[in-house]
């Protein structure tokens, strides 16, 4: 449900839901291949949002996937990746809120009084996380 209302789609779980749809059909090589005629700033600007969409929802460690196993959180997924270095890696995690639907108005009283950016923090942009990483290596 929250995917398809961030991404504005509708997922199909079975044939029944089509029935009086009109459906396009296109060819996955065909779709993999498509070349949208934006402009690359756009489709690079485009892309980052629905990425930085994907992220704010990230796993929370709560119900089954595709095969009825039970999923982890993402920091469980993070050391996994990790094997034998888990205890000896160094990295950092960032995490990116909306603050339940207040974060805007909360922001920007805080900003009036700080001076700091009203939205930097729930953008997340390349050059924000960068400036809070720089400082420790």
């Amino acid at each position: 449900k929250k995917f398809e209302e961030a991404f504005c789609v509708k997922i199909i779980s079975n044939k029944e839901e089509l029935k009086g749809q009109d459906i396009y059909e296109i060819k996955s090589g065909d779709l993999f291949y498509f070349n949208s005629p934006e402009d690359k700033k756009v489709k690079v600007d485009n892309q980052k949002d629905l990425i930085k969409t994907l992220f704010q929802s990230y796993n929370e460690g709560n119900g089954v996937d595709a095969l009825n196993r039970t999923v982890n959180d993402m920091c469980s997924a993070i050391d996994a990746s990790l094997g034998e270095e888990k205890s000896t890696a160094v990295y950092s995690v960032i995490h990116s809120r909306k603050l339940e639907g207040q974060g805007h108005k909360l922001l920007e009283k805080t900003s009036e009084v700080t001076g700091c950016d009203p939205v930097a923090a729930l953008n997340m942009d390349p050059d924000y996380v960068k400036s809070i990483l720089e400082p420790i290596g």
